[in-house]
């Protein structure tokens, strides 16, 4: 059964690469024969460079977050153990067809061309509210949300990972109605991150207020600038501590910094509006 696994796995990386193989070897005769492989390559560059980069994350995190789970103590009276050398293998071979299929996905070249080549002058035009550039918005905004957003997909899989890695499965315990997932100092640390990251994210939620459609007008409005605004804030500071006090084991007080302002970001803004209008 192991080695049917294996087989399974290297016949999808074949077929994957065997497309992007093909294609890759017919778009570099065509630039061959149009006497521009320096644009190809620097084209070859920014399209593959960064999403092979995503894909060796993901499974670099994944392979490690797995390996640190195994070293948890466990009692090994009547569990299942899904670390046995039979298994190692497909682990590895269901890592790297993870990390290929969403790893190479999670970045978009378009954006990360437009990082990097657009100009180092930001130009003149200001927005009123923030005071950021055009460049800033066309350019910078959606490549660091792009980041954020790949980030916390990694961080999300490897903390999955890890507590595949560190679990056993105890039968008789969950018969019992025994059964407990508690996290670890390291899993505890690979939350703290996914949550800052998090909160990074939902910083820059607020730069999108200036593309908000109010019917009769898009951008920001008075609700949006003395309220919706200060809530987004609130939710950044609230996920900030909420990964400290889930780090100190506070996991009640955790949890109400970090919904409470999502729920008030929510609720309020529209009750505002209906009371004091637009």
């Amino acid at each position: 059964m192991p080695r049917l696994g294996v087989i399974l796995v290297a016949l999808f990386l074949l077929m994957v690469f065997s497309g992007v193989a093909g294609r890759t070897f017919i778009e570099y005769e065509w630039w061959k024969e149009m006497g521009q492989l320096d644009t190809w390559f620097a084209m070859a560059t920014y399209e593959y460079l960064p999403r092979i980069a995503a894909a060796l994350l993901l499974f670099i995190g994944m392979w490690a977050a797995f390996e640190l789970g195994k070293r948890e103590p466990h009692s090994s009276d009547g569990v299942i153990d899904i670390h046995r050398p039979a298994f190692s293998r497909i682990r590895t071979g269901i890592f790297a067809v993870i990390a290929l299929v969403h790893g190479l996905s999670l970045l978009n070249p378009k954006t990360i061309v437009g990082y990097f080549a657009s100009s180092s002058g930001e130009g003149t035009w200001r927005d009123p509210v923030f005071g950021k550039s055009l460049t800033f918005y066309l350019f910078e905004l959606p490549f660091f949300q792009q980041m954020l957003g790949a980030l916390l997909f990694i961080g999300i899989v490897v903390l999955v990972t890890y507590l595949i890695g560190s679990a056993r499965v105890d039968v008789e315990a969950i018969r019992r109605g025994e059964f407990q997932l508690s996290l670890t100092q390291t899993g505890k640390m690979i939350l703290t991150v996914i949550l800052l990251i998090h909160a990074a994210r939902s910083f820059l939620s607020r730069y999108e207020l200036l593309g908000q459609q109010h019917g009769f007008l898009t951008g920001i409005d008075y609700v949006d600038e003395t309220v919706r605004l200060p809530l987004i804030g609130a939710c950044v500071a609230g996920i900030v501590a909420g990964a400290i006090l889930f780090w100190m084991n506070r996991w009640v007080l955790a949890l109400g910094a970090i919904l409470l302002p999502v729920i008030a970001r929510e609720v309020v803004p529209p009750i505002v509006a209906s009371i004091f209008g637009k």
